[in-house]
């Protein structure tokens, strides 16, 4: 079956780009002829990111804060990323939502990742990722797999609601990545909803390995920062004990942002993980790496503690003021448990996709 996955166009970020390929390849196994599809800025919003960046670029290039790379100087930095995502994510080209009802597909999956996360959509139309790009009575089918809302709580308008109330209807199937959420979608519109696992833990650890062409070793401690902050770097030197530290974080102007190769590699690699990413939690619970995750309020709480609560890692959930890292470590995660409850995940998981597509 020839299968449109919509989702948020893979850019720069680690976890939106493996996550694609993830479920990409994993729809993939099961058959389908399955393409990542992203949207287009709305004519409006376009106009006005146009403008903003160039106003930026040439009136207010001497601030940091506000820099934005020149096409030539993006094109510079992400090609590592670019690479990877022609390579194994093959994308096609972002299209109106017309041209995404037009463009032939027999199904649609919506997912995974911050689908629902209004602050990421709007300027695509929310409303979309429920599947409004299609007709009321056009029958293919809609397959939520994974959403994510950035965290548990209903953030969209009351006429977003309404319309979103219709568009959930439907769907031939919904799951999100949330637990949370599940309540949230059956008390608000009497939706039943599934709690399935991200793409990258479902494809498991000898794929992720494969892609990257890497094996597991313990040779450093690694950091994956999102937001690199002073006190999140003292956390990893403590934790680190002294030991070889290897460091990626969210990239400054003019750097070359790693590979996802080498990302994935960094997990791999590591004695211990420290970091502020929900996928740096995926990625050390699938390789089997000790970690400590550093809360990051500003991108959603829910999505660290149904995930971690789920696997009994909760207590490895810190904020910036852990004085003392050392207790954590001394007792180490139940590595069986963790398997046990991933295995048992990854098989719901992927019967919930291939069910889905059973007429």
């Amino acid at each position: 079956m020839r299968v449109a996955i919509l989702t948020l166009a893979p850019a720069t970020n680690y976890g939106g780009i493996l996550q694609a390929w993830a479920l990409r390849s994993l729809l993939a196994d099961m058959g389908h002829e399955a393409t990542v599809v992203s949207l287009r800025l709305r004519p409006a919003v376009a106009l006005r990111y146009g403008v903003g960046n160039f106003l930026i670029r040439h009136h207010l290039h001497p601030t940091k804060r506000y820099y934005v790379p020149s096409h030539s100087e993006a094109l510079r930095t992400t090609a590592e990323l670019r690479r990877f995502i022609a390579e194994q994510v093959a994308p096609a080209t972002p299209l109106s939502p017309k041209a995404l009802q037009r463009a032939g597909y027999e199904a649609f999956v919506i997912g995974s990742d911050q689908v629902w996360n209004p602050d990421y959509t709007r300027p695509f139309g929310a409303e979309n990722f429920f599947g409004d790009f299609l007709t009321e009575s056009d029958s293919r089918p809609r397959i939520v797999y994974a959403a994510s809302m950035g965290g548990d709580k209903w953030r969209f308008t009351p006429a977003e609601s309404e319309k979103i109330g219709a568009l959930l209807s439907r769907c031939k199937a919904v799951s999100v990545r949330e637990q949370g959420v599940c309540k949230v979608l059956g008390e608000r519109f009497g939706v039943a909803s599934e709690w399935v696992a991200d793409p990258v833990m479902v494809i498991g650890r000898q794929r992720l390995l494969q892609v990257a062409g890497c094996e597991l070793s313990e040779e450093y401690t690694f950091a994956y920062l999102l937001d690199p902050t002073e006190l999140k770097n003292a956390i990893v030197q403590q934790v680190a004990e002294g030991q070889k530290v290897k460091i990626i974080t969210s990239p400054k102007p003019h750097e070359v942002i790693p590979s996802v190769e080498e990302w994935v590699a960094g997990f791999a690699g590591a004695r211990r993980v420290v970091t502020d990413s929900f996928h740096g939690v995926v990625m050390s619970l699938v390789l089997g790496k000790e970690f400590v995750a550093v809360g990051n309020a500003a991108r959603g709480m829910a999505r660290f503690t149904s995930l971690m609560s789920a696997f009994g890692v909760g207590e490895r959930l810190i904020d910036e003021q852990c004085a003392d890292t050392t207790a954590l470590f001394s007792k180490p995660i139940d590595w069986q448990g963790v398997e046990k409850t991933m295995t048992a995940l990854r098989n719901r998981s992927t019967e919930f996709l291939a069910k889905s597509f059973e007429k």
